[in-house]
Parts: structure tokens; C-alpha cells; sequence
């Protein structure tokens, strides 16, 4: 999970921005990625572990945008629709989270933004149903006065 980039969410520990930036990346990143969660796996990681949250390598790969990792984790037999306790799937992610399940205040003016996509990502939640991964059903929030 870590490989594939769970502790860069939005506020998390490996995240070095601040709450609702975005992240970036690049090419080079995401091969050095992939070629960690290879490794994870090939020493008998498991591509369907979650955290706490309920997130998995695939949730993380997803936020980030890594196709290859994608790729290569549904190779693996990750579940591509697997829900993280906010009831959020890799699917969901890149569509935005089109429900609006994650985006909400904790108190003291804080939000939380784990795995929360300000805009879809298109080419990532294309790649998730090609996969395999069940389209999306739920009913979109209006988002018409953000």
C-alpha cells in the first residue's frame, strides 16, 4: 500500500503540500512506483490489503493517477472494487468522488480529503472499467455551486 502511494493522500504523512493542493508526479515517479510495488508484491505482498481506512494499493494508485500500477495490480487480482470505509472505490476515486462521500468537516476547520479528487480523471476511471471494475451507478452530487 505505501509502494503504490498511500501516504501521499491529501494531509497524509508522505503528503509535502497542504490541505487540498494537488499533487504532482511524473513519468519517472510512477515507474519508480511500479517497480516497487513489483517488488512488494513478488515478496508476497498482498495486493488486496487495506489499512485502517480500508484502502488498498489500488485506492492509492488511483488517486495518484498510475495506470502501469493499475495495470499491474489488477494482473495481480487486486479487487477493483473494493470499498474503503468511506465507501469509496478505486472507480469513484477517479471519477472525482462523484457522490460525494469523503469530503467532509471533522471540526476545528479541518476537512477530510482522503483519496478526494478534486476533478475525474478520466483516462483513469476508463482504464478501471475496461478492467474490469463495475461502472458507476450512484446518483452524482450537484456540484453546480462549488
Amino acid at each position: 500500500m505505501i509502494a503504490a502511494g498511500v501516504g501521499h493522500e491529501r494531509g497524509g504523512i508522505g503528503f509535502v503540500g497542504q490541505y487540498g493542493e494537488e499533487l504532482t508526479g511524473g513519468p519517472d515517479e510512477e515507474k519508480r512506483v511500479l517497480e516497487a510495488v513489483k517488488m512488494t508484491v513478488e515478496l508476497g505482498g498482498d495486493v488486496n490489503a487495506a489499512n485502517s481506512k480500508g484502502q488498498t494499493a489500488l485506492h492509492a494508485a488511483t488517486f495518484m493517477g498510475y495506470t502501469s500500477v493499475i495495470e499491474y495490480l489488477a494482473s495481480k487480482g487486486a479487487n477493483l472494487n473494493a470499498k474503503d470505509k468511506y465507501g469509496e472505490t478505486p472507480l469513484t476515486i477517479a471519477l472525482g468522488d462523484p457522490e460525494g462521500l469523503v469530503y467532509r468537516q471533522l471540526g476545528g476547520g479541518r476537512y477530510d480529503y482522503s483519496f478526494r479528487q478534486p476533478k475525474e480523471q478520466k483516462k483513469v476511471a476508463d482504464l478501471l472499467v475496461k478492467l474490469g471494475a463495475a461502472p458507476f451507478t450512484g446518483k452524482k452530487r450537484d456540484r453546480s455551486g462549488e
